[in-house]
Parts: structure tokens; sequence; C-alpha cells
């Protein structure tokens, strides 16, 4: 419960309430106290984080393999530096100095990602960087779109845009060094291995945050019964282990003649994850595995978007979407679903990504409730009335 003076509660009343209908705040609007700490305190760890994630690349700058690496990786940090001004000057919106956020960060007063306190050894760990741990701090920040703090969730649109490119930037890093003069039969073993930890930290990051689902996404897969903790840390960890197990057989190995053994272990891991593969559909949006959205519904919002948006069909074809935030609710007979989705060129750092909002009401058929588009018209379907 939020503590306010009594000559507060109406204000945080309507506060609340404003929220929960899906609201949004603005930097001169009225606040509670609490709310004002919670945002102060996440988005300086965030402008943290971006700035220090530029020191352990920054010192590659000098040592790149060849020119065009290190105009590359010098844009790269530039980027990342920018991201953090413009979270600083977030943060002082909410009253807090730049200089007392620097005398924080300096004196270990506040946080940042700890992914960041480890040293980059090698140009590996550079393209690594780039690649796998933007792309799971992407991930994190496109949920932040949909944040109540209006200034937040606009300055999250140019980051996460910005952040899709230098994924690009570390895959290329990583592609290349495993290019090598020859092919080592051990590669495919190293990217399956990558493959586990990466499915089993997701499946422990759900175990982990299973009280924090119960409250704000009950719908998911623990909180709503469909999975138990311990069949989650189960999988989770048993992930980890055959992931590490293949990093031994490949050491094991060696770079020797064993191509028949190491095509075997390939082969029956890959028979193994695949059962993890999520259900085809015939939409062209990535939802949540766990998403309540049906199929039915997924391929109408996609037929919507085709029929609807100002789209030729080969820039649908050089585009991404993903729908950060489904939600679904029954109104009387009806049910209600509301999608959120994010469109972008990851490759082409020119173009802005796009938020298409729609709303799709089932009452027996499929209608068209509403849409709207950023960046990319979308034309209204008509008149008809939400419940």
């Amino acid at each position: 419960m939020i503590a306010v003076p009594a000559s507060d509660m109406t204000r945080l009343e309507a506060f609340l309430a404003h929220i929960a209908s899906g609201g949004k705040v603005e930097a001169t609007d009225w606040m509670p106290e609490e709310y004002r700490a919670a945002l102060l305190r996440f988005i300086e760890m965030h402008a943290n984080s971006e700035l220090m994630g530029v020191l352990p690349e920054r010192e590659w700058i000098m040592r790149a393999p060849s020119l065009q690496r290190k105009l590359a990786l010098t844009a790269k940090v530039q980027d990342e530096v920018g991201h953090a001004q413009l979270l600083y000057r977030l943060a002082e919106d909410l009253g807090k100095s730049r200089a007392q956020m620097m005398d924080d960060l300096l004196a270990g007063r506040t946080k940042f990602h700890n992914v960041f306190h480890y040293p980059t050894h090698s140009w590996g760990d550079v393209g690594v960087i780039a690649w796998l741990v933007d792309a799971a701090a992407i991930l994190s920040q496109k949920a932040l779109l949909g944040t109540s703090y209006s200034p937040y969730a606009r300055t999250m649109q140019r980051i996460c845009w910005e952040e899709s490119f230098h994924i690009k930037h570390g895959y290329d890093i990583v592609v290349t060094l495993a290019g090598g003069a020859s092919f080592d039969t051990r590669v495919p073993l190293l990217m399956v291995a990558l493959s586990l930890f990466y499915v089993g930290g997701m499946f422990l990051n759900d175990g982990f945050d299973r009280e924090v689902d119960a409250r704000e996404r009950p719908e998911r897969p623990l909180p709503s019964g469909r999975a138990t903790p311990r069949e989650v840390f189960a999988i989770g960890f048993g992930l980890l282990a055959a992931g590490l197990v293949l990093l031994a057989t490949m050491a094991w190995l060696g770079p020797g003649p064993h191509a028949v053994r190491r095509l075997v272990t390939l082969v029956s891991i890959l028979s193994g994850l695949a059962s993890l593969a999520p259900v085809p559909t015939d939409a062209g949006i990535l939802f949540a595995r766990d998403t309540t959205v049906p199929p039915s519904v997924q391929e109408f919002a996609w037929r919507m978007i085709e029929k609807r948006c100002s789209y030729q069909s080969y820039e649908r074809g050089q585009r991404s979407f993903w729908a950060y935030e489904a939600r679904t609710r029954r109104v009387a007979a009806d049910i209600v679903y509301s999608i959120n989705i994010l469109s972008e060129v990851t490759w082409k750092k020119t173009e802005p990504p796009a938020i298409i909002n729609m709303i799709v009401v089932d009452d027996g058929r499929m209608r068209l409730a509403a849409i709207r588009s950023s960046f990319i018209p979308c034309a209204s379907p008509p008149e008809f009335a939400v419940p």
C-alpha cells in the first residue's frame, strides 16, 4: 500500500485508477512519492548499466582487428553512452542531480547490471557481449515499452531500435570468428551447448520469478498451474547440465578425426530440443509461447495488418512483428483481445520501429474493433463499440 498524506488520498485513488485503466504518466503530472522513488531507482540503475557496459568494450576499440571493426565498435560505444545520457536526463526530471548520481555510482551506493563486472579477455568476448548479452537485454527492455511512465516508454523506443542493430554487429563478429580458416566439426556442438544454456536459463528465470509472475502475469504457466516449480527447475538445471556435459565431451574428443561420434551426439541433442519447438501458425506475428491468444486470433490479427496497414508485401517480409503485450478479458458473452505489437527492420538502423495497437472482439465471429499505429498508417475499421 502506498503511504500518502490524508489530503492526497483522493489524488492517489485517481492516480491508481488512471494506471489500472492503462493511462500514462508524464513528468509534470502528480505522482505518489513511492512511485517516483521506484521510478528513479530503476531508471538510475538502467542508466548506470548502459554507462558501465561501455567499459568492457571501450578497451577494444584500438585493438579491434580491422579499421571497419574499430569504426563499428566506436559507433556501438557511442550509442551506449547516448542511451545512458537519455536515461540520466529522465532521472534528473524525477528530482536527482546528475552529479549526485555520478557520486553514488562511483561510491558503490547505486547498482548496475552484474554482467558488466566481467572483463573482456579477447575480441571474441566483445562479439558475445554484443550478440548474446544485448539480445538478452532487449528481451527485457522491450517489456518497458508498455511502462506507465510515458517519458521512459518513448525513450525505450529509440533504445530498443538501436540495441536490435547492436545484436547484428555482435552476430557478425561471432560468425566471422567461428568461420576460421577451416571448418571445425566441434562448432555445431558449441552452438547446441549455447542453445542449451540459453533455454535452460529461460526456464530458471520463470522459476525464480514465479512470485512476481503470480502478481503481475497470473496467466503464465507456473501461476496458472500448467507447470509446477519442480518440473521447471528440473528442466532448467537439466538443460544447463546437458550443456556442461556437451562442452566436456568436446574437450575430450579434441580436434581429431571423430566426426562420426560428434554427429551422433549432435543428432541426439537436437532430437531432444525438437520437442521444445513452438507450434507454428499461419500468423506472421511472434507471440509468447504461453500466450492466452489462440492461434485463430493470431492469424486474424496478422490478416488485419496485411489488409489495413500500409505495408507493401516486400516490406512485410523484411520486418519482424512481435506481440510484446497481449491481454485477454471476457465482457459478458464476448472475449476481447488487446494486442500490442512492435514492428521493426532490425538490420536497417535508419528506419524507426512501429508500435501497432489493436483490439479484436470474438462474439461468435471475429471482429476488429480498433487499430492504430505509429510511423506506419493503418486504416481504422467502421465504428464498433467495444464492450
